[in-house]
């Protein structure tokens, strides 16, 4: 679990670094679960730090593919209620 959070740990500090040299200021949040669903810790999170919206990345599908098989945490926080989401595809 250890090698796990540093490996985030890292991600997400190059993600800052990678925002920063943009000129957008970014504080990282890691966040651990073995229990409950990763799509409410998000959007329970969001909601405590007054984010809005909640962007968040999804799987490279396209057009009817996209709507029927969205990643299944997306997916999840993309139904929630109360919660502007934008869903973000690689480029």
């Amino acid at each position: 679990m250890t090698a796990i959070r540093d490996a985030g740990i890292t991600i997400l500090e190059a993600a800052r670094a990678t925002a920063g040299a943009a000129g957008v200021e970014a504080e990282i949040v890691l966040l651990e679960t073995m229990e409950r669903c990763v799509s409410d810790i998000l959007v329970e999170k969001a909601r405590e730090l007054g984010c809005d919206p909640i962007v968040i990345g999804r799987h490279g599908q396209r057009g009817l593919v996209a709507l029927l098989f969205l990643g299944s945490v997306a997916g999840r926080v993309a139904r929630l209620p109360n919660a502007s989401v934008l869903l973000v595809g690689k480029h």
